[in-house]
Parts: C-alpha cells; structure tokens; sequence
C-alpha cells in the first residue's frame, strides 16, 4: 500500500496539524484518513494536495537498518544493509532476509516482492514477530 503526504487545502503554515503522512489505497483514501485524525477538522482536508511517496527505482547509497527488540528491551537483531547500484526493492528486502535469518535468533524472515512485505519470525512458534 502506498504512502501519501497529504496537505491541507488553507494551510496559513506547514505543521505537524496541517500535514499528514499516510498509508492507503488511493489518494481519495488518503484524503478520508486525514480528515478523520481529528474532529471538527474535516473541512480542510477535502481539496487537500495528495502526492505519492514513490520508492526510488535504485537504492544505492541508501543504508536500511532493522533491530528487533524483546519486550524487556534487549536487542534480539541487529542488521544493516546498503543498497549498491541497481538495487531496487526487492534486492533490498532479499538483502534483509539473509542477514536476519544469520542472526542467532532470527529463523524464518521472509520477504514477498509482491507485496513488498518483510516478515520477521523468531521460528519459535508462538512469538513470530
């Protein structure tokens, strides 16, 4: 799913009140889930300017971290990863994959590149994150 900015149609300044960041299916969805952030709101939101956050077609340079913590707050992975030239997004979350199921903890990670979606598991069963 998309991400979008979304901005409100008066703003009298950019702030955290007048600008949204948010997931959804469509531009028109996006404008809905803005409005709906706060009540008495829904008025500005309506002709706000929708722009899509597209993923770059070639991360290289771009250093992608994950840490996977245990609820007490330890550090269960740790991994880095930075693209080199011509890796898109799934050469990335394949990256992220190798290096998570390294990690002593980490068994089952996964990533889908049809869905662009990295699943961690710790392959305990039960605690899959």
């Amino acid at each position: 799913m998309p991400a979008y900015i979304v901005q409100a149609a008066h703003p009298h300044h950019v702030s955290s009140g007048n600008v949204r960041l948010v997931n959804a299916a469509s531009a028109a969805a996006a404008r809905e889930i803005a409005a709906c952030f706060r009540s008495g709101e829904r008025g500005q939101w309506p002709a706000s300017t929708v722009t899509e956050i597209a993923a770059p077609a070639d991360f290289a340079g771009w250093t992608f971290r994950v840490v996977v913590n245990s609820p007490a707050g330890v550090d269960v992975a740790d991994v880095t990863h930075t693209g080199i030239a011509s890796d898109g997004l799934d050469e990335v979350g394949d990256a992220l994959v190798i290096l998570l199921n390294a990690t002593a903890s980490i068994a089952n990670a996964a990533y889908v590149g049809a869905t662009q979606t990295l699943t961690i598991a710790s392959g305990a069963g039960g605690d899959d994150l």
